[in-house]
């Protein structure tokens, strides 16, 4: 489902999303999450976000369409792992990788609960629909399973 800031009438601030790695299967650099809009493509091969999306993969690596996604940090480098991952990646099998699309401020954040680091992917969106993706690379045999899913109020309604 898409969600805007215009299209949610005031009744909710942000979506937040929960998913379990579990059998995600070895390879963190095949997997990504992020948000699309609606000028999302199909692409054939590797997906490197010149398609309407913006995704962090799970080695670090930054992938987004140039012009549409943004971020105050300069070291958000497109198709580069960010510094604040190059250790480890941002997940890996067994974690739980939470993403958060906040409509309110127009901001994505995704982070490892499980490693629970203090280290947080963020990125300013623009004020147009969008929706929650997954990039799950070339296997139908691995899986990422959604734990978790909430829509949080911006200030109670009288």
């Amino acid at each position: 489902k898409y969600v805007s800031k215009e299209e949610n009438n005031g009744d909710y601030a942000s979506y937040v999303y929960k998913f379990d790695t579990a059998s995600m299967g070895p390879t963190p650099s095949g997997y990504a999450f992020g948000v699309c809009n609606k000028g999302f493509s199909d692409y054939t091969t590797s997906n490197f976000g010149n398609n309407g999306c913006v995704m962090i993969k799970g080695n670090g690596q930054f992938i987004t369409t140039d012009g549409v996604f943004t971020s105050d940090n300069k070291e958000y480098v497109h198709k580069q792992i960010l510094p604040d991952f190059k250790d480890g990646g941002v997940f890996g099998e067994g974690d739980i990788v939470c993403m958060e699309i906040d409509v309110e401020n127009l901001e994505l954040w995704i982070w490892n609960e499980t490693r629970d680091n203090d280290k947080l992917f963020k990125v300013k969106l623009p004020n147009k629909p969008l929706a929650p993706i997954v990039y799950m690379g070339g296997s139908a045999k691995r899986k990422i399973m959604i734990s978790e899913q909430c829509a949080y109020k911006y200030k109670e309604q009288e």
